[in-house]
């Protein structure tokens, strides 16, 4: 919430992150913006592993991997449990792994008083201070950031308290997580495509026996769907390249 009783909080002589923003990006921008600092290594991780051992529970289920390759119903089967199981985990892990964080971090909005103004006042000259006894600086980054007076304050005074403050501060633009989020959804989208597209298409008969068949064969069942996932995946780089280049 974006209240917190000042009970909550705990005295320290010292922060892991101070976290500078400006006012006039959106609340929600930079919760995504935290989640993604804070837990996209860890969802990527757990994901991978969920999608690892999933598909090695399936193929051992199976028999081995050629049972897979001729059982379109186990080939669909395999493909639902490796891209739905592991992103379901990812997203909990992105917007919940935090909760287990252990760091300390300076918020100006539960840090500092909003309802006593002589104590805001007060806090609020000993920023610098504040700045000084913080490892490191997350900086939330939006369009208005360096037009906000106290954003240029607050990186001034940690880049001359720091000792090195090029590695100290860490930059999280706020439009990242919103384009890594929407990249993961056009990809199941995508693979929600190939799900439909396949089940509701036979896969073409082949010799069994021959794997020059089977080869074609399965290249024929999987081209239409791929190309539905191609289509998403190079616009989402497009539009990442673009930001990145601005």
């Amino acid at each position: 919430s974006e209240e917190t009783s000042e009970d909550s909080l705990i005295n320290v002589t010292e922060v892991d992150f101070f976290i500078s923003h400006s006012w006039r990006c959106p609340s929600w921008m930079k919760v995504f913006a935290l989640c993604h600092f804070l837990n996209l290594d860890a969802a990527v991780y757990v994901a991978t592993l969920v999608w690892i051992s999933t598909a090695l529970i399936l193929i051992l289920r199976a028999g081995s991997v050629s049972e897979i390759a001729h059982s379109a119903e186990t080939i669909f089967e395999l493909h639902r449990a490796v891209v739905y199981w592991p992103m379901t985990c990812f997203f909990l892990v992105f917007f919940l792994g935090h909760l287990r964080c252990e760091k300390r971090f300076w918020f100006d909005r539960t840090c500092v008083n909003q309802e006593d103004p002589e104590l805001k006042a007060r806090t609020l000259q000993a920023l610098p201070l504040f700045v000084a006894h913080s490892h490191e600086m997350l900086v939330l980054w939006d369009p208005s950031y360096l037009e906000r007076l106290w954003c240029n304050y607050e990186l001034a005074v940690f880049a001359k308290s720091s000792g090195d403050a090029v590695a100290a501060v860490k930059f999280v633009p706020v439009w990242l997580p919103i384009w890594t989020l929407s990249a993961i959804a056009m990809d199941l989208v995508s693979s929600f495509l190939i799900d439909l597209v396949g089940t509701s298409t036979p896969p073409p008969a082949f010799d069994k026996s021959s794997n020059v068949q089977l080869f074609f064969a399965t290249f024929v069942f999987w081209c239409p769907p791929c190309l539905a996932y191609l289509f998403p995946s190079i616009l989402s780089f497009l539009v990442h390249f673009r930001k990145l280049k601005h």
